[in-house]
């Protein structure tokens, strides 16, 4: 990784940059060092999409410790029981229980933590919360626009995406959702988006 970390690092862009890598780089280099090796380059995150979150301590906690964030989000599936704002949730924190940031390409979903509502449905198996990625947000919006003509708010894009995702193993199966919200908040972010990404 030295030598792709050099070259970032000779770039020296003006934008956050995310990169994602197996834990065998991560655990090769040390926590410690790989952490600060990515700061340096002026990488500001780190997907270890094969590390799961219960085995992520080590991880999260030298990345904390170098400014660099462990990307990933969705407090439900990813998250620790803790308190927040007067509540005991699912809430993406650190090791000390400090509330992590979070991310989604919906600002309505940009939040480190759910309603305990929600939190004691996941934890009794009453509900299950898939993630989804903002790529696949984005298509889901953009299938939506097409086929429909309808501007889905990015939230209600979400489980759009996880519709499409699923939809080859529900052939012949009902589904029903609530597209709720409007879509026309979110277009000034979606141009952006695809100014960006094509």
């Amino acid at each position: 990784p030295a030598k792709i970390l050099d070259g970032v690092r000779r770039l020296q862009v003006t934008v956050p940059l995310i990169v994602m890598c197996y834990y065998n780089t991560v655990f090769r280099s040390g926590h410690e060092r790989f952490a600060h090796s990515v700061a340096d380059a002026g990488i500001s995150g780190v997907i270890v999409p094969d590390l799961p979150l219960e085995e992520a301590g080590d991880w999260c906690a030298a990345a904390d410790a170098a400014g660099v964030e462990p990307a990933g989000g969705a407090a439900i599936g990813n998250g620790i029981p803790g308190v927040v704002h007067g509540m005991k949730s699912f809430l993406m924190q650190d090791e000390e229980g400090q509330v992590r940031e979070a991310h989604s390409i919906s600002a309505g979903l940009d939040y480190p933590g759910v309603g305990p509502e929600h939190s004691h449905l996941a934890a009794t198996g009453r509900a299950e919360y898939p993630n989804v990625t903002d790529d696949e947000v984005v298509s889901a919006f953009q299938l939506m626009a097409r086929s429909e003509g309808i501007i889905p708010a990015l939230e209600c894009a979400h489980a759009l995406a996880w519709i499409v995702r699923e939809s080859p193993a529900m052939q012949g199966a009902t589904v029903l959702m609530n597209l709720s919200g409007r879509g026309d908040k979110d277009v000034a972010q979606m141009m952006n988006v695809l100014g960006n990404h094509g």
